[in-house]
């Protein structure tokens, strides 16, 4: 299941701006080029992005996540303590997006592990959840999966080796975050796989900007130009083969659930 088409942001009655559009997906899939599309669909994904954290929203990388994620993940808040985190996501974002009259959103990884709360505070949102092949990321140096880890996996699974730890991660992160985005955002999130992007950028991206409401030839001519096939894109395929084989072994239900084949 890819996802609905939805005809993008919407107001409701009392709102005075409309909901984002929000980019996850976890570390090193490729979420850039998914910001580049929505820009150039006419969102404004954030004065306060840099390319330096990778066109992520700097705001929530350095002082939001980082404070949240763990706690809220691990279910450790009490009420008080989700209406403290929600006050605070609602003031960066109105510092990063102070008008917020049109089409807006932002791009961050590490949205997946608060996207019950966003859903909860924005039940309007689109979300857009990126994939890329599990081996990739198993055998990824720079998979920064450690950092939130103990809401994903057990102690046991933390001893593992790193390609099978990182490997269950994605796993399990992918998959939480598909079934809520299911129950939750029903007809408002968009599953894409990197390697689709890359192999059809043009059917992909025209396929993205439906889900946004954006039907526009330029628009969707301008997007496929943007995406880039990266030198690391297969690189599981360079890794010893016992190596892939305990990857495989760990995760090739998933695999296969997203569309990727396990040889084994």
């Amino acid at each position: 299941m890819n996802g609905v088409a939805a005809t993008g942001p919407t107001r409701r009655a009392g709102r005075t701006s409309p909901s984002p559009v929000v980019i996850g997906g976890v570390a090193g899939s490729g979420t850039r080029v998914y910001q580049t599309i929505c820009g150039l669909a006419g969102y404004d994904m954030g004065r306060w992005s840099s390319a330096r954290s990778s066109g992520d929203n700097v705001p929530l990388v350095r002082w939001f996540y980082p404070r949240w994620v763990d706690p809220y993940a691990r279910g450790e808040l009490d009420a008080a303590g989700l209406e403290r985190m929600r006050r605070e996501l609602r003031f960066w974002l109105r510092l990063c997006y102070p008008l917020r009259r049109g089409r807006w959103g932002w791009k961050n990884p590490r949205a997946q592990y608060v996207l019950p709360l966003l859903a909860d505070m924005f039940p309007d949102m689109l979300y857009i959840h990126v994939l890329r092949d599990g081996r990739d990321q198993a055998f990824n140096p720079h998979f920064s999966y450690r950092a939130h880890e103990t809401s994903v996996l057990s102690d046991s699974e933390r001893t593992l080796d790193d390609p099978v730890r990182k490997a269950l991660h994605w796993s399990r992160l992918n998959l939480r975050t598909e079934q809520i985005a299911a129950e939750r955002l029903p007809g408002r999130f968009l599953r894409s796989r990197l390697e689709d992007l890359c192999a059809a950028p043009r059917s992909e991206v025209e396929r993205i900007l439906a889900f946004l409401g954006v039907h526009d030839e330029r628009v969707t001519e301008a997007g496929a130009r943007e995406v880039q096939t990266p030198g690391s894109l297969g690189r599981w395929q360079r890794a010893p083969r016992e190596e892939i084989a305990r990857v495989e072994a760990a995760i090739g239900q998933a695999l296969e659930h997203y569309g990727y084949t396990v040889a084994g």
